[in-house]
């Protein structure tokens, strides 16, 4: 993600018409290269957490804080579940007025 906020990609991505989309459950992830270190004590959970919101601010990418319950190959819309926090790729709900349509 963090490559789509260097000027280069951003202005590649942007000349395309291209919106990159990040559909994720948790906000905060761990970067897999510190848990051992975090494990052995020499870092806090905040030292070794990403804040995906931030990264994704900077990249200019779309961020979706949910959980992705089904893909349908294909099919580029994205149903988002007012009662829970999951989405739901596919076409079978044409009639909701809650979804975003990915492009």
């Amino acid at each position: 993600i963090k490559k789509f906020g260097m000027t280069h990609y951003r202005n590649l991505l942007r000349s395309h018409g291209i919106q990159v989309t990040l559909i994720t459950r948790d906000v905060l992830t761990p970067y897999s290269g510190m848990l051992p270190g975090c494990l052995a004590g020499m870092y806090s959970y905040d030292q070794i957490h990403l804040d995906l919101r931030r990264l994704c601010a900077f990249a200019n990418v779309r961020l979706i804080h949910a959980s992705a319950v089904e893909i349908s190959c294909g099919n580029w819309k994205v149903s988002k579940h007012r009662s829970s926090n999951h989405i739901s790729i596919n076409g079978d709900n044409d009639d909701d007025d809650d979804d975003d349509v990915l492009r």
